[in-house]
């Protein structure tokens, strides 16, 4: 079982993590899902290589995003949801007893099909919020070049930079309009434009009992 205190507390990162020092590869082993007595998974296998792209490709309903949600430990989050197998991260198992979910999130990130920003927050804030999460702390000058340098690898730089102090509900990167809400979170800047500091160079065998999802 995980206790839900260990999924939200966590102490302070330095700020010296916020880079990790190397790619880790990930492996799925024998990576059997279900539903209920619905089993969609069957034994699957795949190594994914550091510093490599890897795709799943497949019709729909074929179990992509159960698996890719299994990858993230969220499959759990389901109530009726169970799985056997492994999943390695540098040879360590994610959903070994001893690991906390928010460790495993913090190396295994998910981008969902659709846009899923929390409403109340402005972009500003929904970037950084992993941050905060994570206990991660970082100086405004850090934060301000973090937040630029995500929105412009995501090709939203240039639509929002001056207004991701906005709600994101009412953002130009939510709502697809052209100009931003005036209204704007107290904690964030009204404008998100500003110079950025110079850049740093920068499966258990056949027959195996399967195990609950923790709780």
């Amino acid at each position: 079982m995980t206790d839900l205190a260990d999924t939200v507390t966590l102490p302070p990162v330095p700020a010296g993590a916020l880079v990790p020092s190397r790619a880790a590869a990930l492996e799925a082993e024998a990576v059997s899902a279900w539903f209920g007595d619905r089993k969609v998974l069957d034994r699957v296998s795949l190594a994914m290589p550091a510093r490599e792209v890897t795709a799943l490709i497949g019709p729909s309903g074929c179990g992509k995003s159960t698996f890719l949600r299994i990858l993230n430990r969220m499959h759990e989050l389901t109530g009726t949801a169970s799985l056997a197998g492994r999943v390695l991260l540098d040879g360590a198992d994610i959903y070994d007893r001893g690991r906390r979910i928010t460790h495993a999130r913090r190396e295994i990130g998910m981008v969902f099909q659709k846009p899923n920003p929390f409403p109340a927050m402005s972009l500003y804030e929904n970037v950084l919020a992993g941050l905060k999460l994570g206990g991660i702390r970082a100086d405004r000058a850090t934060k301000d070049e973090l937040v630029e340098e995500c929105l412009t690898k995501a090709g939203l730089w240039r639509e929002v930079r001056t207004g991701c102090g906005s709600p994101a509900g009412r953002s130009p990167a939510a709502s697809s309009s052209a100009s931003a809400s005036p209204a704007r979170s107290p904690s964030a800047p009204a404008s998100c434009s500003w110079t950025s500091p110079a850049r740093r160079s920068t499966r258990p065998p056949p027959g195996a009992s399967r195990r609950p999802s923790p709780n």
